[in-house]
This record gives C-alpha cells, structure tokens and sequence, in this order.
C-alpha cells in the first residue's frame, strides 16, 4: 500500500446524505430571510379593536383572575390583527367568569407528600359588542387542564401551587385565543 493512495481516500459513503442535509438547510435558511411567517388571526366580524372586560373569579383558588387577565394581555397585545385598547371604546369586549378550578393530587402511600397534582379549571366565555346586549359568543364553556409530575414525593407548597396555576392560565388562554380567532 502506498502513502499516497492511503492520504487520497475516496469519498465516505455517507457524503451524498451530508450534501443533501445542507443542501436542504441552506433552503430552509433562504427561505426565512423572505418574510415568511405564521398569519395573524382576527378577530369575529373582521373587528379591529378588542377589550378586556370583567373577569370574574367564582372558585375558591385566589388571584386566577389576575392572572388571567395579564396572561390574556400579554398574548393579544402580541397579535398585530387587531388592537387591544379599553373596553369603552373598543368594537368587542371579552369577558370571562371562572366557574371552577379542582385540584387533584396522588399522594404517596407512606406519606401525606405529591407525587402528582392537577388542575382542571372551567370558565365561560362571553365575547360581546359594547352597548348590545347580542353576543358574538354566548356563554362558551372553557376546559383547561394541567399537570405536574414529580420523580420523587414533595409537599404540596405556595410555590408548586403557583407553577400549576400558571400552567392551567396558560392552557385556558391558548383556548380562548382559538375560540376569538377560529370563530367567523
């Protein structure tokens, strides 16, 4: 064997498959640096202004609707189909009772430790135009879940009950987004 055909080796049989794999992410990089992005969905009856009304909070889980209510504005602020201004001078208010929120924990069989805790909270849903009593949506029932799963038992604490209750805010906005959005 000579030096040289041990230093001028052939290709390896996996350089068709590396080729192709930048070949299809410099596509994709392309691509993007074209202004294509994920539409923005508006809102029913091609309204242009949104407001937060009432949120009421009916369960026996404190500050669920403060947190709703900034979790709400934090995500339709981000949507640049229609403006979120106050409730007074919008084309259409949202208002939304929470009606229940169950926790349900599995307890360790040696111990009154977590191993697991979830949330299910329930709220309707009114979408309505202001001085109408017509509502663009009446009375939609809301169901959002969320759960923790821990590796090992822990107690139940003020801190595992606000990771929870973010998480369950979370999931109910993303529900009420697809309701506003998805409902013409």
């Amino acid at each position: 064997m000579s030096l040289i055909s041990h230093i001028h080796r052939p290709f390896p049989r996996a350089w068709p498959f590396l080729v192709a794999q930048l070949g299809l992410l410099a596509i994709l990089l392309g691509m993007t640096g074209c202004g294509y992005r994920m539409e923005q969905r508006g809102l029913p009856e091609q309204a242009t202004s949104l407001g937060i009304g009432s949120i009421k909070n009916l369960t026996y889980t404190g500050e669920l609707d403060v947190r709703l209510r900034h979790e709400l504005r934090r995500k339709l602020l981000a949507n640049p189909a229609f403006a979120l201004i106050s409730p007074e001078r919008s084309q259409l208010i949202l208002e939304v009772d929470l009606n229940r929120a169950d926790f349900v924990r599995a307890l360790s069989v040696s111990n009154t430790d977590i191993s697991s805790l979830r949330i299910d909270l329930v709220g309707v849903v009114n979408l309505r135009r202001p001085r109408q009593k017509i509502p663009v949506i009446a009375n939609a029932v809301i169901r959002a879940s969320a759960t923790l799963n821990f590796d090992s038992s822990v107690i139940e604490s003020a801190a595992v009950r606000d990771e929870i209750e973010n998480d369950v805010i979370v999931a109910f906005v993303k529900k009420v987004e697809s309701l506003l959005y998805l409902h013409f």
